[in-house]
């Protein structure tokens, strides 16, 4: 199964701002989000990634996942500067919910809020992963550097959510739901 590409998921959000002017009609999408008071994905992620960003939350709510993305659900967070109440929102969304998934991309390193996001849900024993965004349609492995190369990693994006697996350097893998659900790795 090959690693996620980042061609795929820029289309999806490309055809997101297309179709449905997502800047334009935020309200809308943000009173449907608003409904939830538990998240089954909150995505980490570098800003700068906007586009391929909403192209994951597209696809991920097109398996019936529901997606927290902190400039699309609490805009009126300031993600330029790194402040209490910021952490503070975000640790109550981490708290609502069931993982982590650290979006690797090449702007991932210049991120202010990913690797606390990513120390603290898994500081509070929670699930986290890596979703690594590759150039290429051949890359099926991933090996994370430093830090990163700790967890588990997401591969295979296809017509389903069954089609979504978490891998660990062992090459043992269980299906992205049931990971979500409490199974392990191995």
């Amino acid at each position: 199964m090959p690693l996620i590409t980042e061609q795929r998921i820029r289309q999806l959000g490309k055809i997101e701002l297309a179709q449905k002017g997502f800047f334009t009609k935020k309200s809308e999408i943000l009173s449907e989000q608003a409904k939830f008071n538990m998240f089954d994905i909150f995505l980490s992620h570098a800003y700068m990634d906007r586009e391929l960003i909403l192209g994951l939350r597209t696809f991920f709510i097109s398996l019936g996942y529901k997606v927290y993305i902190d400039w699309i659900d609490d805009e009126e967070l300031d993600r330029s500067d790194v402040t209490k109440e910021t952490a503070n929102k975000l640790k109550g969304r981490m708290g609502q919910s069931k993982c982590l998934l650290y979006a690797i991309t090449e702007n991932y390193v210049n991120s202010k809020w990913m690797p606390w996001e990513l120390g603290y849900f898994d500081g509070r024993e929670g699930k986290v992963a890596v979703l690594p965004l590759v150039k290429s349609g051949t890359e099926y492995e991933y090996k994370g550097t430093e830090y990163v190369g700790l967890y588990p990693y997401v591969k295979d994006i296809g017509s389903t959510s069954a089609s979504l697996y978490v891998y660990d350097d062992k090459g043992n893998y269980v299906s992205l739901h049931s990971w979500m659900d409490g199974a392990t790795l191995g």
